[in-house]
């Protein structure tokens, strides 16, 4: 919708996706950490099981990350200082729960939760595109994890299947992590061509 509305100079259809970064972010982002829940439920106001989910934030952060990218002069909409003021707190964070081996877990505040690839190719191809100098060395660190869990052939591996907004921890730790999935080998493909082109990166002007 955005790069619709972009393409065709059509400021309500812009406003119109900046509308659903900016719910998307009252509803489903922790205020005190900057992560983001799985899921919400309107009829309770609550977050299900509350979990915070590797991938939901991967997919947040991916996206908030591109939307300064293809918005020019994003700056100048109101509603896009959400997206750049989320985005900074939660990679704040999400920087603090790298793993020694560079990746992210299932469960990103969980230390007993298992590494998964496709959240971390996210996650780090979020801060490849967001230009942050004092990221680097996540990326750095992100490159060589992700690398290891790469099979000579092209295969991603590690990468959880779909995942519904379980009922407890041990739902999501079981998820099969034996099959190759779409999202895995495209997340880890957006990764490292950020990477290729991480020098071609131009700053939103909301850093």
């Amino acid at each position: 919708m955005l790069r619709l509305g972009v393409m065709e100079k059509d400021d309500a259809l812009i406003n119109d996706a900046l509308n659903q970064y900016y719910w998307h972010i009252r509803y489903l982002q922790n205020r005190a950490n900057g992560l983001w829940y799985h899921g919400y439920e309107n009829i309770n106001g609550s977050h299900l099981s509350g979990f915070f989910w590797g991938r939901a934030n991967a997919w947040a952060a991916y996206t908030m990350s591109q939307v300064g990218k293809y918005l020019p002069e994003a700056y100048l909409y109101p509603k896009f200082m959400d997206v750049a003021g989320s985005i900074n707190e939660q990679l704040a964070t999400l920087k603090l729960l790298q793993t020694p081996g560079g990746l992210w877990r299932t469960i990103l505040d969980d230390e007993e939760s298992y590494e998964e690839v496709s959240a971390s190719c996210g996650i780090a191809a979020a801060m490849t595109a967001r230009g942050n100098p004092l990221h680097r060395k996540y990326v750095k660190a992100a490159i060589e994890g992700v690398l290891k869990n790469i099979t000579p052939e092209g295969r991603v591996e590690n990468v959880s299947g779909g995942t519904a907004i379980m009922k407890n921890r041990e739902g999501y730790m079981g998820i099969s992590r034996d099959w190759i999935q779409g999202w895995g080998q495209g997340l880890a493909l957006t990764f490292l061509a950020a990477v290729l082109r991480a020098e071609q990166f131009r700053s939103d002007g909301a850093l």
